[in-house]
Protein backbone atom coordinates (compact mmCIF):
# COMPACT_ATOMS: atom_id res chain seq x y z
CA UNK A 1 0.00 0.00 0.00
CA UNK A 2 1.44 3.42 -1.00
CA UNK A 3 2.17 5.63 1.93
CA UNK A 4 0.22 8.22 1.31
CA UNK A 5 -3.22 6.28 1.08
CA UNK A 6 -2.24 4.41 4.50
CA UNK A 7 -2.29 8.01 5.58
CA UNK A 8 -5.51 8.60 4.65
CA UNK A 9 -7.42 10.67 7.10
CA UNK A 10 -4.38 11.31 9.41
CA UNK A 11 -3.37 15.09 10.46
CA UNK A 12 0.08 14.67 10.12
CA UNK A 13 3.59 16.83 8.84
CA UNK A 14 6.32 15.01 6.51
CA UNK A 15 9.12 16.29 8.59
CA UNK A 16 11.74 14.11 5.83
CA UNK A 17 11.48 11.61 3.17
CA UNK A 18 8.74 11.03 0.96
CA UNK A 19 4.99 9.66 1.19
CA UNK A 20 5.41 7.90 -2.27
CA UNK A 21 6.40 4.65 -1.13
CA UNK A 22 5.03 1.08 -1.03
CA UNK A 23 4.51 0.12 2.53
CA UNK A 24 4.45 -4.14 3.57
CA UNK A 25 3.43 -4.27 6.63
CA UNK A 26 2.91 -1.83 10.09
CA UNK A 27 4.77 -2.41 13.46
CA UNK A 28 5.06 -0.80 17.02
CA UNK A 29 7.86 -3.11 18.19
CA UNK A 30 11.41 -2.45 16.85
CA UNK A 31 12.54 -5.89 16.78
CA UNK A 32 9.82 -7.09 14.35
CA UNK A 33 10.60 -4.09 11.61
CA UNK A 34 12.20 -5.57 7.81
CA UNK A 35 11.99 -3.98 4.59
CA UNK A 36 8.85 -1.89 3.76
CA UNK A 37 7.54 -1.57 7.50
CA UNK A 38 6.36 1.48 9.04
CA UNK A 39 7.35 1.85 12.57
CA UNK A 40 5.07 3.98 15.38
CA UNK A 41 6.96 5.36 17.64
CA UNK A 42 4.37 4.80 20.94
CA UNK A 43 5.18 5.67 24.07
CA UNK A 44 4.30 3.22 26.46
CA UNK A 45 6.35 1.51 28.87
CA UNK A 46 8.93 2.54 27.18
CA UNK A 47 9.36 5.58 24.93
CA UNK A 48 9.26 3.86 21.41
CA UNK A 49 10.88 6.33 20.01
CA UNK A 50 14.31 5.92 21.79
CA UNK A 51 14.20 2.67 19.49
CA UNK A 52 14.20 4.30 16.01
CA UNK A 53 17.78 3.73 15.26
CA UNK A 54 17.06 -0.34 16.42
CA UNK A 55 13.95 0.09 14.22
CA UNK A 56 15.55 1.06 10.99
CA UNK A 57 19.01 -0.84 11.09
CA UNK A 58 15.89 -3.66 10.98
CA UNK A 59 14.50 -2.26 7.78
CA UNK A 60 11.65 0.14 8.58
CA UNK A 61 11.58 2.84 6.02
CA UNK A 62 8.77 5.24 7.85
CA UNK A 63 8.70 6.34 11.43
CA UNK A 64 5.68 7.87 12.46
CA UNK A 65 5.96 9.99 16.25
CA UNK A 66 4.46 12.31 18.01
CA UNK A 67 7.50 13.36 19.72
CA UNK A 68 8.70 17.17 19.43
CA UNK A 69 10.84 18.53 16.08
CA UNK A 70 13.68 18.80 19.24
CA UNK A 71 13.18 15.48 20.44
CA UNK A 72 13.32 13.89 17.08
CA UNK A 73 16.64 15.46 15.97
CA UNK A 74 18.08 13.84 18.94
CA UNK A 75 17.09 10.73 17.89
CA UNK A 76 17.62 10.67 14.64
CA UNK A 77 21.05 11.93 15.41
CA UNK A 78 21.81 8.46 16.56
CA UNK A 79 20.88 6.83 12.67
CA UNK A 80 24.07 6.54 10.87
CA UNK A 81 23.82 8.89 7.67
CA UNK A 82 23.48 6.67 5.09
CA UNK A 83 20.07 5.22 6.81
CA UNK A 84 18.88 8.46 7.28
CA UNK A 85 18.57 9.70 3.59
CA UNK A 86 16.19 7.07 2.41
CA UNK A 87 14.25 7.89 5.43
CA UNK A 88 10.61 9.44 5.80
CA UNK A 89 9.68 11.14 8.92
CA UNK A 90 6.06 12.07 9.94
CA UNK A 91 5.03 13.56 13.07
CA UNK A 92 1.55 13.56 13.57
CA UNK A 93 -0.38 14.91 17.25
CA UNK A 94 -1.15 11.23 18.94
CA UNK A 95 0.96 7.81 17.77
CA UNK A 96 -1.85 6.08 19.02
CA UNK A 97 -4.60 7.51 17.29
CA UNK A 98 -2.37 7.32 13.96
CA UNK A 99 -1.74 3.44 14.29
CA UNK A 100 -5.73 3.04 14.81
CA UNK A 101 -6.17 5.21 11.92
CA UNK A 102 -3.51 3.58 9.64
CA UNK A 103 -4.04 -0.29 10.84
CA UNK A 104 -7.40 0.60 9.40
CA UNK A 105 -6.55 1.86 6.21
CA UNK A 106 -3.67 -1.13 5.96
CA UNK A 107 -6.81 -3.68 7.01
CA UNK A 108 -9.09 -2.10 4.29
CA UNK A 109 -11.61 -1.24 6.93
CA UNK A 110 -13.56 -4.38 7.52
CA UNK A 111 -15.36 -3.12 10.90
CA UNK A 112 -17.28 -1.37 8.22
CA UNK A 113 -19.38 -5.15 6.94
CA UNK A 114 -19.53 -5.78 10.47
CA UNK A 115 -22.46 -4.98 13.21
CA UNK A 116 -20.01 -4.11 16.72
CA UNK A 117 -20.92 -4.93 19.66
CA UNK A 118 -18.59 -2.53 22.58
CA UNK A 119 -18.80 -4.00 26.51
CA UNK A 120 -17.10 -2.22 28.81
CA UNK A 121 -17.45 -1.93 32.40
CA UNK A 122 -14.94 -2.95 35.51
CA UNK A 123 -16.72 -6.31 36.43
CA UNK A 124 -18.88 -8.47 33.82
CA UNK A 125 -17.17 -7.57 30.35
CA UNK A 126 -16.32 -11.72 29.24
CA UNK A 127 -19.66 -12.96 30.62
CA UNK A 128 -21.85 -10.30 28.83
CA UNK A 129 -19.89 -10.61 25.49
CA UNK A 130 -20.23 -14.23 25.44
CA UNK A 131 -24.17 -14.25 26.12
CA UNK A 132 -24.25 -11.52 23.07
CA UNK A 133 -22.45 -14.05 20.85
CA UNK A 134 -24.34 -17.04 21.56
CA UNK A 135 -27.71 -15.08 21.18
CA UNK A 136 -26.12 -13.28 17.85
CA UNK A 137 -25.39 -17.61 16.90
CA UNK A 138 -28.35 -18.75 18.03
CA UNK A 139 -30.21 -16.07 15.42
CA UNK A 140 -28.57 -17.54 12.53
CA UNK A 141 -25.55 -14.77 12.74
CA UNK A 142 -22.24 -15.98 12.60
CA UNK A 143 -20.27 -13.74 15.70
CA UNK A 144 -16.71 -13.17 16.17
CA UNK A 145 -15.11 -12.54 19.60
CA UNK A 146 -12.70 -9.94 20.57
CA UNK A 147 -11.93 -10.16 24.85
CA UNK A 148 -9.82 -11.67 27.61
CA UNK A 149 -10.14 -15.42 27.15
CA UNK A 150 -9.79 -15.62 23.22
CA UNK A 151 -10.22 -13.85 19.69
CA UNK A 152 -11.93 -15.16 16.65
CA UNK A 153 -14.75 -17.19 15.33
CA UNK A 154 -15.38 -20.78 15.29
CA UNK A 155 -13.19 -22.63 13.77
CA UNK A 156 -10.44 -19.93 14.07
CA UNK A 157 -9.92 -19.17 17.87
CA UNK A 158 -6.92 -17.84 19.01
CA UNK A 159 -6.16 -17.45 22.92
CA UNK A 160 -5.78 -13.81 23.56
CA UNK A 161 -2.68 -11.81 25.50
CA UNK A 162 -5.04 -8.68 26.39
CA UNK A 163 -8.86 -8.07 27.07
CA UNK A 164 -8.55 -5.20 24.11
CA UNK A 165 -5.75 -5.83 21.41
CA UNK A 166 -4.14 -3.04 20.41
CA UNK A 167 -5.30 -1.40 17.09
CA UNK A 168 -3.27 -3.30 15.00
CA UNK A 169 -3.90 -6.53 15.99
CA UNK A 170 -7.69 -5.74 16.60
CA UNK A 171 -7.95 -4.41 12.68
CA UNK A 172 -6.03 -7.51 11.67
CA UNK A 173 -8.52 -10.07 13.80
CA UNK A 174 -11.60 -8.02 12.13
CA UNK A 175 -10.15 -8.39 9.01
CA UNK A 176 -10.37 -12.18 9.91
CA UNK A 177 -13.61 -12.09 10.51
CA UNK A 178 -15.05 -10.98 7.85
CA UNK A 179 -13.04 -13.16 5.74
CA UNK A 180 -13.85 -15.85 7.40
CA UNK A 181 -17.71 -14.47 6.79
CA UNK A 182 -18.63 -13.18 9.94
CA UNK A 183 -21.09 -10.54 10.07
CA UNK A 184 -21.08 -9.58 13.78
CA UNK A 185 -18.65 -8.97 16.21
CA UNK A 186 -18.51 -8.29 19.63
CA UNK A 187 -15.38 -7.04 21.62
CA UNK A 188 -14.62 -6.46 25.36
CA UNK A 189 -13.70 -2.57 25.82
CA UNK A 190 -11.41 -2.56 28.87
CA UNK A 191 -10.84 0.72 30.24
CA UNK A 192 -7.21 0.80 29.71
CA UNK A 193 -7.91 0.03 25.79
CA UNK A 194 -10.21 3.04 25.77
CA UNK A 195 -7.56 5.55 27.54
CA UNK A 196 -4.57 4.00 25.01
CA UNK A 197 -7.21 5.10 21.59
CA UNK A 198 -7.09 1.11 20.85
CA UNK A 199 -10.40 0.90 19.17
CA UNK A 200 -10.27 4.83 18.09
CA UNK A 201 -11.87 4.93 14.95
CA UNK A 202 -14.72 2.06 15.61
CA UNK A 203 -18.42 2.75 15.19
CA UNK A 204 -19.59 0.74 17.53
CA UNK A 205 -23.50 0.25 16.27
CA UNK A 206 -24.29 -0.90 20.34
CA UNK A 207 -22.36 -0.49 23.53
CA UNK A 208 -22.98 -2.14 26.89
CA UNK A 209 -22.26 -0.59 30.38
CA UNK A 210 -22.05 -3.19 33.26
CA UNK A 211 -20.35 -1.64 36.47
CA UNK A 212 -18.34 0.89 37.47
CA UNK A 213 -15.83 -0.33 40.76
CA UNK A 214 -12.89 1.04 42.04
CA UNK A 215 -10.31 -0.03 40.05
CA UNK A 216 -11.40 1.21 37.20
CA UNK A 217 -9.09 4.01 35.27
Amino acid sequence: MLLKDLLAGLEYEILHGTEEKDMQTLSCHSKECKNGTVFFAIRGREDGNLFFSEAIANGAEVCITDASKNEIREYLAKVPEHQRKQLTIIKTNDCRKALAECAGNFFGHPEKALLLIGVTGTKGKTTTTFMIKKILEDSGIKTGIIGTVQNGFEGNYQSASATTPCALDLYEILRQMQDGGCRAAVIEVSSQGMKQHRIWGLHLHAAVFTNLAEDHI
